[in-house]
């Protein structure tokens, strides 16, 4: 077991070596689909430095950052060399339901200090605690949608409103997001929610310097721009030192974890064994089992949050037959895999109308998730909490009743 620990410490440092010397650079330029030729600091293929299209989708896809952590946009249109039309399904559905946490999501892209975005056509929404006289006085002139519990929201359709204060600064208890709009809306709509869309583009610049080490040296990388010294001697004095602290680093780490390494591959294996071999012994008694990277695939690479609890985040996903599920990606627990695989056992056997069923699952490693039955209809904490969401308004007291005794009957059935 120790030559498999002197394995695993020595891949990792030279992979860490020569991290910098791999071609894993953006393309010049490339094909793809519809869209044509497109161009530095676009990318064909994933690469975290890059911004990452996906020609290969049924319809191209967009990645602003690494594929496991960024939500994909529907590239709709090419409309010049660095502007792209596009679609947001996260947006799509808090306007579709009127959610109330629009404003608190902040739909422009974050600018680094290489490249930066904007989208537009949009408009500034402030949202600021209710019953402040200042916020009102202050932003007098501007129109305000008070449908949302906790807060107003203060907006400006026009160009000729001014007010007393400083927009880049709104007043203490405000904060200030813009989110896409119609190109052309209407501004004197009573709907606060007709206002915007989820359809709207999206342009990006290049900064000089970024520019100038991109013409210097072909194919960079968009990281690389941050960092790249014309001056290769300076790189060179600068790294030579950090790739001898690096090799100290883990050639004492090496020395001091040798034995535990040994020891802890060894429980690790014998306890993955384990829990393979119930796997293997009990097949029939659980739901599916599905690889991490089934997961990504189902849930687009988890682009759509359904929300977020204590014991791990929910995606929307679906499966290839078409079934819409809800994809448990769990928070790394202490506990051993056998207790999981005993928990998800217990849980397929569970069968009731007032219960969600478990289709699946995902053991792999420290990757561990549930794939249950989509409630399309959403959350009930949406129902009861925001007037918003349904057109009717809240839910009436027979209906809450009828709901009550369904989780009794749920809760009793698991008792």
């Amino acid at each position: 077991m120790s030559n498999a620990c002197m394995f695993l410490l020595f891949f990792s440092l030279f992979h860490l070596i020569i991290l910098n010397s791999v071609d894993s650079k953006c393309p010049e330029n490339f094909q793809c689909a519809s869209l044509g030729v497109l161009e530095f600091p676009l990318s064909n293929y994933s690469q975290p430095e890059c911004l990452w299209v996906d020609c290969n989708a049924s319809s191209p896809k967009l990645y602003l950052a690494n594929e496991e952590l960024s939500s994909p946009y529907d590239i709709l249109s090419k409309i010049s060399t660095n502007v792209f039309s596009i679609r947001n399904p996260t947006l799509l559905d808090y306007l579709r339901y009127k959610f109330c946490d629009l404003p608190y999501i902040n739909f422009s892209v974050p600018n680094s200090s290489s490249i930066s975005f904007t989208i537009f056509p949009n408009i500034t929404l402030f949202r600021c605690i209710k019953s402040n006289d200042t916020q009102k006085r202050y932003f007098q002139g501007f129109r305000n949608y008070s449908g949302c519990e906790s807060f107003d929201i203060y907006y400006n359709t026009t160009t000729s409103t001014t007010t007393t204060g400083n927009l880049l600064s709104p007043p203490n208890g405000c904060s200030a997001v813009s989110v896409p709009a119609y190109p052309q809306y209407d501004p004197n709509t009573t709907d606060f929610w007709d206002l915007f869309t989820d359809q709207y583009n999206l342009e990006w610049h290049l900064f000089d310097d970024c520019n100038e080490c991109h013409k210097k040296e072909a194919n960079v990388q968009l990281t690389t721009c941050l960092h790249f010294d014309v001056n290769k001697s300076r790189f060179l004095i600068t790294g030579v030192p950090a790739a001898a602290t690096l090799v100290l680093f883990f050639v004492i780490l090496f020395t001091l974890n040798k034995r535990n390494c040994a020891l802890n591959l060894k429980g690790k294996t014998q306890n993955d064994k384990d829990i393979e071999e119930f796997l293997k012994n009990h097949g029939d008694r659980i739901p599916r089992r599905y690889k991490y990277s089934d997961l990504k695939k189902m849930t687009s690479s988890f682009c759509n949050n359904l929300g977020e609890g204590g014991f791990g985040v929910v995606y929307r996903g679906k499966l290839q037959d078409g079934c819409l599920v809800a994809v448990k990606i769990l928070k790394e627990s202490k506990s051993n895999g056998e207790e999981f695989i005993n928990e998800v056992a217990s849980i397929s056997r569970t069968s009731h109308v007032n219960i969600v069923s478990l289709r699946g699952f995902c053991f792999e490693g420290s990757k561990r998730a549930l794939v249950y039955e989509f409630m399309p209809n959403g959350s009930l904490e949406k129902f009861i909490g925001n007037n918003n969401y349904l057109p009717e308004g809240k839910l009436g007291w027979e209906k809450l009743f009828k709901i009550a005794v369904d989780i009794a009957r749920g809760i009793e059935y698991l008792h």
